[in-house]
């Protein structure tokens, strides 16, 4: 079933009562994990038949904060709008003037955050997230894109080799931000290094924000494919002149909202997406990140996408 959930999926309730007595010393390590394995194995369960698998990341705190665990003396600092949201990202903040990967510690960070602490094993077909350049640079302090570059071509590299995975990079500030002629080359070249390392499909998503002025670079990345929102985005715009042969990922359910889709208004819409691009090169997915919504809201806006897709 061509369905992808990128990027961290709602914790429950019972999660998020579990997360908060941890805080507070009320419950044990085991314990929280415990109600974390709960939570992942039924996302798992809602996820049967999909091509790609989603660990639902919900040991994230965000897409970054992990980094500091194998970046060389990283620390999380203060609090910053994650764009236009109600949500707030921890910005990395690295003490040394040359940080860099700890790759000593790269496997068993890859297994903890990426492979959901051994829940799921190497060669399961997963989609695993990763931030962009940009992204990554807006939420962290004192380091340079040529180091930011550096980290994630590291991570890439070692994720890549994984089989059955597909990689889906999330960068929201396209759109957002006015990219210089030396950012796009960094973005460029960055995805051009990559794609040598497997036959892993990569995918660039944005979110929230109208790309369409931006199109003419983001078609001439070397990426397997696009993730875009069509809550921002009209279709007729997108899919005029989409590089054929390329994967989309297509933000067909809202974020910014608990209301959930209609069927029958979702099929016309993938009705005119396949009207261009191949049924199996459209992948149905959120608009934006998931962990945006309540995780009844979320279920329930995936039911309709599974009933949809299937």
């Amino acid at each position: 079933m061509n369905i992808l959930i990128p990027g961290q999926y709602p914790r429950s309730e019972k999660l998020v009562a579990a997360t908060r007595d941890f805080d507070r010393r009320r419950i044990t390590d085991e314990e929280l994990e415990a109600v974390r394995k709960e939570d992942a194995e039924d996302f798992m369960q809602k996820q049967t038949g999909f091509a790609y698998m989603s660990t639902g990341n919900l040991a994230w705190q965000d897409h970054l904060r992990p980094y500091a665990d194998i970046i060389t003396g990283c620390k999380v600092t203060g609090l910053k709008r994650f764009f236009e949201t109600n949500t707030f990202w921890k910005v990395l903040e690295p003490s040394s003037e040359t940080p860099a990967v700890d790759e000593s510690k790269l496997d068993e960070w890859v297994e903890r955050y990426f492979l959901a602490g051994g829940m799921y094993t190497p060669d399961s077909a997963l989609v695993f997230t990763m931030p962009f350049l940009y992204l990554f640079k807006r939420y962290s302090r004192n380091i340079e894109y040529a180091q930011i570059t550096e980290i994630l071509d590291t991570v890439a590299r070692r994720l890549m080799t994984l089989p059955e995975k597909m990689l889906v990079i999330f960068e929201p500030s396209v759109g957002f931000t006015e990219l210089t002629d030396e950012e796009r080359k960094l973005g460029r070249d960055f995805l051009a290094k990559i794609s040598t390392y497997s036959n892993t499909p990569v995918i660039l998503a944005t979110a929230f924000f109208d790309v369409t002025s931006e199109l003419e670079f983001l078609y001439t990345l070397p990426v397997s494919g696009f993730g875009i929102d069509f809550y921002a985005n009209p279709v007729e715009k997108i899919l005029q002149g989409f590089p054929m042969g390329k994967l989309l990922m297509t933000g067909a359910v809202a974020t910014d909202s608990t209301h959930v889709e209609e069927a029958d208004k979702l099929r016309d819409f993938f009705n005119s997406v396949t009207w261009h691009i191949d049924r199996s090169q459209v992948f149905a997915s959120f608009a934006g990140p998931a962990e945006l919504l309540p995780r009844e809201a979320a279920d329930a806006k995936l039911d309709v996408l599974k009933e949809v897709m299937s």
